[in-house]
């Protein structure tokens, strides 16, 4: 099961930074911010789901967005991918605002932090992933069968693999995924929940996934679990609400801002709101 450590404050973060993050050329774990403490990890597509309507037939919807994205999206980018590079479409349509069942994370414990408290207004967590349990694209072995990430998305291929997540990410990074160091978690069956397809890969039960079932461990036990692969794969860092002003202040001194996060004046207008926090 999963370890809950609690965060209260950037000292905090710079051990996490020491003892989890590796260079980028390999990295060992990869992070997400949630506004709350309390919720699952949901990708878009399962959050409409969930709050407006049950969507039926969630793979021809999927289907219908990615095709009606392709035909329109000429008109606003000057080299969009090919047809079939499946990938490429869905963290377009994401980076964009869409609705599509990747989920983000980030290399950068700091900004999945910054994620977590910026517009919080209760306790937050960012979740820290080990990557060596999860497939990465382009094969993996989620069904006994490796098969190419694009052809489980393509249409016109009938793939049902078994429930699952792959760690996936375009060849070419828009923007804002180049600033955010970010990356992308992708269920293999879209008609189960995101915290079910990461339970399968994780050999979890899905219905013994609950704080109150996680084991609560210290900073202290850091080191421990970084310096070894045979320690836990999934961490919850709580970061109570008291700290967030203070953790925003920090990050805002080491240029993790919307500013720096978002290209163009939409982030430049978001990032005034620090000026609040002084």
């Amino acid at each position: 099961m999963y370890v809950i450590i609690e965060i209260k404050s950037v000292e905090d973060l710079q051990r996490i930074s020491r003892e989890l993050v590796s260079p980028i050329e390999y990295p060992k774990w990869i992070f997400r911010g949630q506004k709350s403490a309390n919720g699952d990890i949901k990708s878009s597509l399962e959050r409409i789901n969930e709050h407006y309507l049950e969507i039926r037939c969630k793979r021809e919807k999927e289907n219908d967005i990615i095709k009606h994205f392709q035909r329109r999206a000429h008109l606003y980018i000057p080299s969009p991918p090919k047809i079939s590079n499946y990938i490429e479409w869905l963290a377009l349509i994401q980076h964009y605002g869409g609705p599509t069942r990747l989920v983000d994370f980030t290399y950068s414990i700091y900004i999945a932090t910054y994620f977590a408290v910026e517009e919080s207004d209760c306790d937050a967590a960012v979740w820290a992933l080990r990557m060596n349990c999860i497939p990465k694209n382009p094969c993996h072995d989620v069904s006994k069968k490796s098969f190419n990430i694009n052809e489980l998305l393509d249409p016109a291929k009938i793939v049902k693999p078994q429930m699952g997540v792959v760690h996936v990410e375009p060849w070419r990074l828009n923007e804002r995924n180049s600033l955010q160091s970010g990356t992308f978690l992708c269920p293999t069956d879209i008609d189960k929940t995101f915290k079910d397809n990461l339970c399968a890969t994780l050999k979890y039960n899905s219905n013994e996934f609950k704080d109150k079932n996680a084991i609560n461990l210290s900073m202290e036990d850091l080191k421990r679990i970084g310096s070894t692969d045979d320690y836990y794969s999934l961490i919850k860092f709580i970061i109570p609400q008291d700290w967030h002003i203070d953790i925003i202040r920090e990050l805002y001194k080491m240029n993790i801002d919307s500013n720096s996060l978002f290209p163009g004046l939409e982030g430049f207008a978001k990032s005034l709101r620090v000026y609040l926090y002084y």
